[in-house]
């Protein structure tokens, strides 16, 4: 049966072409509290996926005891209508992937797709989707080191949760897409699976997964409800050694993996509540013009990096409208700011395309926010492509950061790169340090984000504090790496410095820069 559900899957891909300028389609999008989400399908069931999403949201605010954010910066979702239209803006090489989330301080955003899974076996869109804003919302509200197995078997664990019509939800309930590795695939031994990451070939990294899975449920299915973890990670956040730390909060180890075994093996139990789960239920769905529609579709293609030559033909051709707008233009010159990086461009790092295009947008709408922070970015790309390059472009540049700043002072990316121009620069200033702060605060799932505040500590000294804020993503078994490799650097430079770190925390406020202040 399963090789049969795979089989039919694959046909599936096999047979999908991507919806593109020659077809197209009529968007609606989705106003919630806590997402922006758009959908190429009925208006009916967006509405019913944005009021799932909120739920969802709310669920895990109920299980771990957090509040909803006053003014979030929300979360962009595209809902496509099946698995291999996701799949498909992934690349040429089909990668079986019914949804995936992008963590950038432009935006994050997350792909799903509305499409009802084959069978039990079948990863759908939901499930994916709520593993991925489970990562969104961990790093949001979590900011602790935790291993591969924890990130992981949490993501899966929330991942599972359902919302039905009758206002009954579930929660914690089985895997079961990860039947066939936890039943046929390798067994990942528990000391590998407490402190390695998933490597080696896609059946074991699958296996991973769903270990790593079974032991998250299995401990928050427990008598403490999975207090044993909170201790556990208090502990690795102290410095204890992982093996250490695990068998002081979960006992013998190899007592536990008989017990996950025979956990594996047996019957599990979940949550069901028929109580409807109180949530912000206030949801706005706009039908969107046939040019807001196409639009939506080319800054998605465009973000994934579909098709860049098509898609910036049909840009183009938006541009060319009389009806022309300044997202339109502002999209165009972002994908040419992206092609003139590219080794194919000829010649390589000429930005007249992508300045002409931003100018336009700007002459359109003076406060769109990317679009200034966009010419900003152009005007500083001599300083890392010319021979001699005018210092005046960093104040220029900063004009335009600040003028995004004012449209729009919660948006993470105008204060980053405001402050990170007078790190480049090699220049104090006072309000580096808040700017970066809040920055991260915005969007601290953005990797680029927290590497610019984790800069900005080492250059003050504060080693330790920019080393605390790596190890919460060092456990990521998707870009861990990095931050283990610049962790072991930054360790070197304080040994080697002596202990200059700075002793409180900074109290932060929203932050309104000042481009004049060049104190």
């Amino acid at each position: 049966m399963i090789l049969r559900s795979l089989l039919a899957v694959a046909a599936g891909f096999a047979a999908f072409v991507f919806a593109g300028g020659a077809q197209a389609q009529t968007w609606h999008r989705a106003d919630t509290h806590h997402f922006v989400v758009y959908s190429n399908g009925g208006e009916k069931n967006l509405e019913d996926f944005a009021h799932k999403v909120e739920k969802f949201d709310a669920l895990m605010r109920l299980a771990f005891n957090r509040q909803p954010e006053e003014h979030p910066n929300r979360l962009t979702i595209y809902l496509l209508n099946s698995a291999a239209s996701v799949d498909d803006l992934t690349g040429p090489k089909r990668q079986n992937i019914a949804g995936f989330y992008r963590a950038d301080p432009e935006g994050s955003f997350a792909v799903a797709n509305r499409e009802k899974p084959a069978n039990v076996w079948d990863l759908d869109g939901q499930t994916v989707l709520f593993h991925e804003y489970a990562h969104h919302f961990m790093y949001r509200n979590f900011p602790v080191p935790v291993p591969a197995w924890y990130s992981e078997g949490f993501a899966e664990y929330a991942g599972t949760a359902d919302f039905r019509r009758d206002g009954t939800w579930e929660w914690g309930k089985f895997a079961e897409h990860r039947l066939y590795s936890l039943g046929l695939g390798p067994k990942i031994p528990i000391r590998s699976l407490l402190t390695e990451q998933p490597s080696g070939t896609p059946e074991r990294v699958s296996a991973f997964y769903g270990w790593a899975w079974a032991l998250t449920h299995m401990l928050y299915r427990s008598e403490d409800n999975g207090e044993q973890i909170t201790r556990y990670v208090a502990r690795l956040a102290e410095g204890v050694d992982p093996l250490v730390a695990a068998e002081a909060e979960f006992g013998d180890l190899d007592a536990l993996e008989k017990r996950l075994d025979k956990y594996v093996r047996g019957k599990t139990t979940f949550f069901r509540s028929a109580e409807p789960i109180n949530y912000l239920s206030d949801v706005k769905v706009t039908r969107l013009s046939e040019y807001d529609s196409a639009l939506v579709e080319l800054g998605l293609q465009r973000r994934t990096f579909y098709k860049p030559e098509r898609t910036r033909e049909e840009l183009t051709a938006l541009t060319r409208r009389p009806d022309a707008t300044a997202e339109a233009f502002y999209q165009l010159a972002a994908l040419e700011f992206t092609a003139a990086h590219s080794e194919e461009a000829k010649p390589q790092y000429d930005f007249t395309a992508a300045e002409s295009a931003v100018d336009q947008a700007l002459k359109l709408q003076p406060d769109h926010v990317l679009a200034n922070v966009l010419k900003g970015n152009i005007l500083l790309e001599p300083f890392d492509h010319a021979d001699d390059p005018d210092d005046a472009l960093w104040a220029r540049s900063r004009k335009f950061y600040a003028a995004a700043n004012r449209a729009d002072p919660l948006h993470p990316l105008p204060l980053y790169k405001f402050a990170n121009s007078f790190i480049r620069e090699g220049k104090q200033n006072a309000q580096v340090g808040s700017a970066m702060q809040e920055a991260f605060l915005g969007a601290p799932e953005a990797n680029e984000l927290r590497y610019g505040l984790a800069n900005f500590y080492a250059s003050e000294g504060e080693f330790d504090r920019a080393i605390e804020l790596l190890k919460v993503i060092a456990g990521n078994p998707h870009y861990g790496s990095g931050a283990r490799e610049y962790i072991a650097e930054l360790e070197k430079r304080r040994d080697g410095r002596g202990g200059n770190e700075a002793e409180g925390e900074t109290e932060l406020t929203v932050v309104r820069v000042d481009p004049d202040d060049d104190e």
